[in-house]
């Protein structure tokens, strides 16, 4: 399993949002095959813009990301 898989299941995520992030990652490792870091570096370019945007999603992922006690 790669990191950012473990880190989506250890960070208990709404339904909702742990479909969006599934996709995400199946889109971009298709889009960049085995090279991980680029998929991870194309995942927070992804999350980032969606929080921006204000998209549940993302915000949930980087709440839950940053864990207990950190906040924006």
């Amino acid at each position: 399993m790669h990191r950012l898989d473990r880190l989506a299941y250890a960070a208990e995520l709404s339904d909702e949002s742990a479909q969006k992030v599934t996709a995400l990652m199946r889109k971009l490792r298709q889009a960049n095959g085995k090279d991980e870091k680029a998929v991870e570096r194309a995942f927070n370019d992804a999350v980032r813009a969606a929080w921006v945007r204000g998209e549940a999603w993302a915000k949930e992922w980087v709440e839950r990301a940053a864990g207990p006690g950190c906040s924006n």
